[in-house]
């Protein structure tokens, strides 16, 4: 399997978070499911194998991402697991990966919006962060480029805001609202991202944390309105992977992150994790 390589942004708020503060002790999860990256074996042996071990498979059209759930298992909510739960799915994972199933396997924690971020509002930083990182002696360099993708992965972008909305980026081969993938990307009119949540093409964020998080990176400069970002000529790519109270899980984002690589982001931003490590978030990462 090949994977594009992403960076992160390692300025102000652009980090992406695993402190222990964004999720308490108790490890979330969605209980008897595992998240997968497909491993290399034809359709009809990857689920006969999935079947075999008592097990069903939901697997994406569009990437070799896959969830697995045990059979006498519903469809579940998240919960918190307990050691031995999250040891089970480790076992059910290691049994994937031997068989040729999974490349790699992980339980599909949840993810949840950075709680470093107090606020929604653009104004919220107002110029302590950019002078902290001395922003104004890199502006005299340069203010960004628009040929410079940054994928946005959390709860969606509100495209329309007047501080940034030239700065959204554009997917130059879909035509809006016509019905048809037309780049052949897999992804119905996908103009301007993609929601992971609902499987549409408007990425809008619904809660707010996405929003202030763009507004840091690309809020534009010199136009009299609120605040500018650390890079006001940068392209934002609205990929919508948390939902509207700020949640999604390993599955939601590892689908963001192929999405953006493969899609042109050469950056990404990920204000959010939780206290539980994920094999698969990391592979996808490299």
């Amino acid at each position: 399997m090949k994977f594009t390589r992403v960076s992160f942004a390692l300025a102000a708020a652009l980090t992406f978070s695993l402190s222990s503060n964004t999720v308490a002790q108790a490890q979330l999860a969605i209980p008897d499911e595992v998240v997968i990256l497909r491993g290399n074996v034809n359709e009809k042996e990857f689920h006969s194998r999935v079947s075999e071990m008592g097990a069903m498979a939901s697997v994406s059209k569009r990437s070799d991402v896959a969830t697995i759930r045990l059979h006498s298992s519903p469809n579940g909510s998240v919960a918190a697991l307990s050691k031995g739960d999250i040891r089970e799915l480790e076992a059910m994972c290691d049994e994937l990966e031997r068989s040729g199933v999974a490349t790699v396997c992980s339980p599909n924690f949840v993810r949840r919006k950075s709680t470093s971020i107090q606020s929604a509002d653009p104004e919220y930083y107002q110029l302590w962060g950019i002078e902290r990182i001395a922003t104004p002696a890199a502006w005299a360099t340069t203010e960004g480029s628009r040929s410079v993708v940054v994928g946005v992965i959390d709860t969606g972008i509100d495209i329309a805001h007047p501080d940034f909305d030239q700065n959204i980026w554009t997917n130059q081969d879909e035509v809006p609202d016509d019905g048809i993938d037309n780049d052949g990307n897999g992804y119905v009119d996908d103009v301007h991202g993609y929601n992971f949540i609902d499987d549409v093409s408007s990425p809008m964020d619904g809660e707010g944390h996405g929003t202030h998080v763009a507004g840091t990176i690309g809020a534009r400069k010199d136009n009299n309105f609120q605040v500018a970002g650390v890079s006001p000529q940068v392209s934002m790519m609205a990929v919508k992977v948390l939902d509207d109270e700020g949640s999604g899980s390993v599955e939601s984002v590892v689908e963001g992150l192929l999405y953006a690589a493969a899609n042109g982001a050469q950056v990404v931003n990920m204000s959010l994790g939780s206290s539980d490590y994920s094999r698969v978030e990391l592979v996808a990462l490299r």
